[in-house]
């Protein structure tokens, strides 16, 4: 709820950590500079998924040993200039019925 927190891109830090709701986290990572199957440990994985929101760009450079077997995959595409597209993929069955639960909310249907 704080409209002028500044959120800028992780691209050199690797991790920007933000706290919110008085006393929890956010991470967001960017890994696309790391190769894949590299150790993670230093960022805290896999204990991290249990403590704090993650949003991480170039996720496929986790190995699939550490990733949690439960997320919410999102995809954004250019579509033009002023146009992006949005996909939500929820994987696991949290996931799965945490969407389920929005969709409903919002009387729309998954597809």
């Amino acid at each position: 709820n704080n409209e002028d927190m500044v959120v800028s891109s992780p691209s050199y830090l690797l991790d920007n950590m933000y706290q919110y709701n008085h006393g929890e986290f956010i991470h967001h990572m960017d890994l696309y500079r790391l190769p894949e199957g590299c150790d993670l440990s230093i960022l805290g994985f896999p204990s991290i998924f249990d403590t704090a929101l993650c949003l991480i760009e170039w996720p496929q450079r986790i190995s699939n040993t550490i990733f949690p077997s439960s997320y919410l995959g999102v995809e954004i595409n250019i579509l033009s200039q002023d146009t992006r597209q949005v996909s939500l993929k929820p994987v696991g069955q949290k996931w799965t019925q945490k969407m389920q639960n929005i969709v409903e909310s919002i009387g729309a249907s998954l597809s």
